[in-house]
C-alpha cells in the first residue's frame, strides 16, 4: 500500500514529468489528481481532506524552492478511489484548469423543496452533507457527509462516488467514476440533479 510519503515523492515526479516548457517560463501543472485503490482509501478515509491539503503544500513548495516553476493558481490535490487498481497501485493524472464555463451546472429536479441551480466553476465540487463546496440538508441521513466529487479534467466535468454508503447513480446506473454529458441525471440519495454543460 503507498504511504504518504511515497505518493509525495511521485507527485513531484508527475511535476517534474508534465510541466509545460513555454517560451521563456515552466509552467506547473495546477490540479493533481492521485487515483488509489480501495484499501488505501478505507485506511486513510478520514483524513482525506487534510493529506490533500499538505500534499497540495509540498508540491507548491517545491516548486517555488527550486526556482524552476510557474505556478498559475492554487496547486490542488485531489485523492480519488479508483476500484480497477490493485493495492499498492497509484496513478496520477495532472491538469492546468482553472475555471469553467459559467455554463456548466447541476440543476435539481427532485429531492429539495426549492429548485437549486448549482455552477460548476471549481476545479473540483464535492457533494454531501457536511462542509463541502455544495451541501446538502443534513436530515438526510441516507447520503454521506462526502457523498460525490465533480472534477474537471480539461473542459469534460467526471463525476466519482467517495465511498458512500448508498453509492452515486447517473442515469441510473451505480458509478465508481464516469464522465457526465449534459442532460445526465445524477441520484444522490433521494436528490436527482440534471447535468448542464
Amino acid at each position: 500500500m503507498p504511504t504518504p510519503q511515497k505518493i509525495s515523492r511521485l507527485l513531484i515526479k508527475a511535476l517534474k514529468r508534465d510541466a509545460l516548457q513555454l517560451v521563456q517560463r515552466v509552467l506547473a501543472p495546477r490540479v493533481f489528481t492521485v487515483h488509489l485503490s480501495k484499501p488505501f482509501m478505507t485506511r486513510w478515509e478520514i483524513l482525506i481532506p487534510q493529506l490533500e491539503k499538505e500534499l497540495a503544500d509540498h508540491i507548491c513548495g517545491t516548486a517555488k524552492k527550486s526556482g524552476l516553476y510557474e505556478i498559475s493558481g492554487t496547486i490542488e490535490v485531489h485523492l480519488v478511489l479508483n476500484r480497477e487498481l490493485k493495492p499498492g497501485k497509484c496513478l496520477i493524472e495532472t491538469s492546468f484548469a482553472g475555471c469553467q464555463s459559467p455554463k456548466a451546472a447541476l440543476v435539481t429536479l427532485e429531492g429539495l423543496e426549492k429548485e437549486l441551480s448549482y455552477p460548476l466553476i471549481s476545479p473540483v465540487t464535492v457533494i454531501g452533507r457536511g462542509r463541502v463546496d455544495l451541501p446538502l440538508p443534513p436530515e438526510k441521513t441516507f447520503i454521506s457527509r462526502r457523498h460525490a466529487r465533480i472534477r474537471m479534467e480539461q473542459r469534460r466535468f467526471v463525476i466519482s462516488d467517495m465511498q458512500s454508503r448508498l453509492g452515486t447513480f447517473v442515469n441510473g446506473r451505480r458509478i465508481d467514476e464516469i464522465q457526465l454529458v449534459p442532460g445526465d441525471l445524477i441520484s444522490i440519495g433521494d436528490v436527482v440533479f440534471s447535468f448542464r454543460g
